[in-house]
């Protein structure tokens, strides 16, 4: 069985089934708590649903722009979207990662916003876990 890796500082949050403007407005009643680390994987949702893939990574662009403005000393870890079984939807999230990786090394690169990728050699299902 597998363990947890723990820290003194478990404060965290995450919602699953969010689109990046919903993860946007969740996040903004979190700034008060001041984190020093924000990891953003959001997107996926965007691509699902079709909600306006060519302005998607503006809606990335704008929370990415809020946390810093309003977190001091934030570093946001921007994740690339986790790959899905469906082709349609992983594609989009393929193209949504090549525009947050572009978007983070261009327009954030004198700020705290470090790109990672998320790659699988094999996706498996371990839902029966």
């Amino acid at each position: 069985m597998a363990q947890a890796f723990l820290t003194p500082y478990q404060d965290n949050e995450g919602w699953e089934g969010y689109t990046v403007r919903e993860v946007h407005e969740k996040a903004k009643t979190q700034y008060r708590m001041i984190p020093n680390v924000v990891l953003i994987n959001a997107g996926t949702n965007d691509c699902r649903l079709g909600i306006e893939p060519g302005t998607q990574p503006d809606r990335m662009r704008d929370m990415v722009r809020d946390i810093l403005d309003n977190v001091p000393e934030v570093t946001i870890i921007l994740s690339g979207l986790v790959p899905h079984k469906d082709d349609t939807i992983d594609a989009c999230a393929k193209d949504m990662d090549e525009r947050y990786f572009q978007m983070a090394r261009t327009e954030f690169r004198d700020r705290k916003v470090v790109p990672v990728r998320l790659v699988s050699a094999q996706l498996r299902d371990y839902s029966g876990i």
